[in-house]
């Protein structure tokens, strides 16, 4: 009986490690998107400035 409690207190203890590495791994990859996206815009936008797409506002 009190082996597979002990059992079973170790797979959930298992489970939540792996639902918080799984969660840090969520964030970290939403954060690093985010950041490339965010780079990717800024580069964008100095492109069409350099293309003549976007004319600057205070011409």
């Amino acid at each position: 009986m009190k082996a597979t409690v002990l059992i079973v207190s170790m797979q959930t203890g298992m489970i939540r490690i792996a639902t918080v590495e799984y969660i840090a791994v969520v964030l970290t990859a939403d954060i690093i998107i985010r950041a490339i996206e965010m780079v990717v815009s800024i580069i964008d936008k100095k492109m069409m400035l350099h293309l003549g797409v976007v004319k600057p506002h205070n011409n």
